[in-house]
């Protein structure tokens, strides 16, 4: 009986010793919060267990007591080492993992900077000879409110082990809404219920691992986008490498079986992006299909396209620039059926330059060199038609400047051969039929015209059929 009565007094003694312990790892745990936080912590229940575990429900981190919540949690977990526990006597130094469950954020990049710097300090806060720390959390879901979109990440599991670097691994499903003008002003309660074929929503799911050495400034992560989704697309499977060499963030696409090499690198102090692409024989349509209205145009994915290019732009701003240099071979389209494409351009924000846009087919040859405006889709330069079949019967061989009015284009062509018909003092003013804001397709409406022209005689159009093939369309 002596016997029994000294084991249970001796459990007796090691429970409350236990217990004292975990009390003291609760209330260290919360106090090391609100330390690494700089924020007041509240909590509704605290559920300590014998099984290396305390239950935290109904977490609160305010800017100070009695204020409004920056960051609510459901529920989480912390983690700790029994045996640490009981052989150190330090709560801090038992603690192994903090790990959030089921719960739901919304995030207001506006409204809550001050939560957001809150977390980044939280990443930040690891300092060398400190624990190891593992934050975790399971079926997340993540709002986040822009000015210009909605992204909500849900069912998101992360992992992310502090110390003397941070190694992160994460998975979830993403959505991203982009707003117009009228829904920007919305509600958080009204931006939920965005929908419909106007919707602009893309849809990804994202893999990620990677090490962030805080110390050196220095990050190397891979990304895996099992894939992109749009509203009349789809892209497969992307495969990104990130790296982060102190200010400097690059990000290229790691090879696969699309003969495609891209590379973007951006200036986290300046905020300078530039992208570089490289194509060797590229078909589109082994990245991207088409749906809804745009499923007729998958045939032309089947093109396959060579070339190289760079764009750069100012992050926060509306500057960007680029030049590009491609040349292949279109298929697919209704007519004609098959042609090559070389292309050399510039460009920026208001328009792009060809110098110059070359199409070569059975149907005839083009050249155009000189700009397209955005805002409209008008160009502006000269124009050179080769044995163009106009599908009645003549060809069609011109040399013609095109220029931009207020309202519609203005075509001049001093030579201008149609079969064995030749005409000098062309003038053609075009005005899109059709008057929606939308410009492609009021230009798909078509155009109303105003012909002007003089007719010439057989020698002149001799002459200019000499003169036209000497001069050569180059493609």
């Amino acid at each position: 009986m002596s016997l029994v009565a000294a084991s249970l007094l001796g459990l007796r003694a090691v429970s409350a010793r236990l217990e004292v312990r975990m009390d003291a790892a609760r209330d260290a745990a919360m106090a090391e919060l609100s330390r690494q936080l700089g924020r007041h912590v509240d909590y509704g229940s605290i559920s300590p267990s014998i099984l290396r575990a305390i239950e935290v429900r109904d977490l609160l981190i305010r800017s100070n007591a009695g204020g409004a919540p920056l960051l609510a949690v459901n529920r989480i977990r912390v983690g700790y080492s029994l045996v640490r526990l009981l052989a150190t006597g330090d709560p801090l130094q038992a603690v192994r993992e903090i790990r959030l469950v089921d719960s739901r954020f919304v995030i207001d990049t506006a409204r809550d900077q001050e939560l957001i710097g809150l977390l980044q300090r939280l990443l930040a806060s690891t300092e060398q000879g400190s624990p190891t720390l593992t934050l975790s959390g399971a079926n997340l879901h993540v709002r986040v409110l822009t000015a210009d979109a909605t992204i909500d990440v849900s069912r998101l599991f992360f992992r992310v082990r502090t110390g003397r670097e941070l190694v992160t691994s994460a998975r979830a499903d993403v959505l991203v809404t982009l707003l117009d003008r009228a829904q920007r002003s919305l509600t958080v309660a009204d931006r939920s219920g965005i929908s419909g074929p106007t919707a602009r929503h893309f849809e990804s799911r994202v893999r990620l691992d990677g090490t962030t050495r805080i110390a050196a400034a220095r990050t190397d992560a891979n990304i895996d986008l099992r894939f992109i989704r749009g509203p009349s697309f789809q892209l497969s499977r992307q495969r990104l490498r990130v790296d982060q060499r102190g200010s400097e963030l690059r990000v290229v696409k790691v090879q696969d079986r699309a003969p495609i090499d891209l590379a973007a690198t951006l200036g986290l102090d300046t905020g300078n992006l530039e992208v570089q692409f490289q194509v060797d024989s590229f078909q589109p349509r082994r990245m991207v299909a088409l749906s809804g209205q745009l499923e007729a145009a998958n045939a032309v994915l089947a093109s396959s396209v060579t070339g190289e290019g760079t764009l750069r732009h100012q992050i926060g701003s509306e500057l960007f620039d680029y030049e590009l240099e491609l040349r292949g071979e279109v298929v697919g389209l209704p007519y004609p059926e098959r042609m090559t494409m070389r292309a050399s351009a510039t460009g920026n924000e208001r328009l792009m330059e060809l110098s110059p846009l070359q199409l070569d087919s059975d149907a005839g040859a083009l050249e155009f060199v000189g700009d397209v405006l955005y805002e409209n889709l008008f160009p502006s330069g000269l124009l050179t038609l080769t044995d163009i079949d106009t599908r009645t019967g003549h060809e069609l061989d011109a040399l013609l400047r095109v220029g931009r009015g207020v309202e519609g284009l203005r075509v001049r062509g001093e030579k201008v051969v149609l079969g064995l018909t030749g005409f000098r003092n062309l003038e053609l003013d075009l005005t899109p039929a059709a008057g929606s804001a939308d410009q492609p397709i009021a230009l798909a409406a078509g155009f109303d015209y105003d012909l002007r022209a003089e007719v010439e005689d057989d020698a002149f159009v001799e002459r200019f059929k000499r003169d036209h093939r000497h001069a050569g369309v180059p493609v």
